[in-house]
């Protein structure tokens, strides 16, 4: 018995296009892909909870943009979301997919940072072959050996409510994924961010990130909350003003193209 051939696949960026019969790709299944413009207006600090995140008020004057962002979800008594943003159910990228990756892209520079720093460690014979994460036994680590990272975790998001992943639906399922992979995440920070190469001690628990809107929903791209400098508030206002700007710029470039 022959193998069925898989149904074509169709690059669709019009939601309205979107019919019973569509079969839409993978972001695995794609060559490249456009990033939802309006990703860039999320206000997103990790961890935290729903409630927390918010969006840039596009319609205001920069300058007041923040201060008249508005909640991407708003809850019932239940503590349950009941509406969510207009932006929430925009396609997450376009061509419109089923299902999307995600990753984080800091996790994925601490593979490699791993890799370089691993020829100052020694390793169980063979083990650095393998895909699974190894610590070092070199005598001087044996208190905080030296882990090198070789499986950066991804989350893979379905569609849920529409035929194709939106914009909420990434939102919801990276807010629940990010408390799952926070040692990972701190453990990075340290190595990237705080002392490049050094492991211990990791960052504290409590250190805050702002996620980076325009790279969203595909790369998490984080920065560390300071109380100066890009990672403060006053920094991320400045920051934000540009978004918007980045925003409009993205919009025409995607118009364009799905014409």
């Amino acid at each position: 018995m022959s193998a069925q051939t898989p149904p074509a696949t169709e690059h669709i960026y019009e939601p309205s296009k979107v019919t019973e019969g569509t079969t839409l790709p993978r972001s695995e299944d794609l060559e490249t892909y456009h990033l939802c413009p309006e990703a860039g207006l999320i206000v997103w600090a990790v961890p935290g909870p729903l409630r927390d995140i918010a969006v840039l008020d596009i319609t205001a004057p920069p300058p007041d943009a923040f201060a008249r962002r508005q909640p991407f979800a708003i809850f019932g008594p239940n503590d349950e979301p009941t509406t969510f943003h207009p932006i929430a159910s925009l396609p997450a990228v376009y061509p419109l997919v089923s299902g999307l990756t995600v990753c984080v892209d800091h996790l994925e520079e601490f593979m490699s940072e791993c890799e370089v720093m691993s020829e100052q460690h020694e390793f169980e014979p063979g083990s650095e072959d393998g895909d699974t994460n190894e610590y070092c036994i070199c005598e001087e680590c044996k208190e905080h050996p030296f882990l090198l990272y070789k499986q950066p975790p991804k989350l893979y998001v379905e569609a849920k409510e529409k035929p194709y992943v939106t914009l909420g639906d990434v939102v919801l399922a990276v807010n629940g994924w990010i408390p799952k992979i926070w040692q990972d995440i701190l453990l990075a920070g340290k190595a990237m961010f705080d002392e490049w190469g050094t492991q211990w001690p990791p960052l504290p628990a409590d250190t805050k990130f702002w996620i980076h809107g325009p790279f969203l929903p595909s790369d998490i791209m984080l920065e560390r909350q300071e109380p100066t400098g890009s990672g403060s508030l006053r920094g991320r206002e400045k920051y934000w003003q540009e978004c918007i700007s980045e925003v409009a710029k993205r919009q025409s470039e995607l118009r364009d193209k799905a014409m």
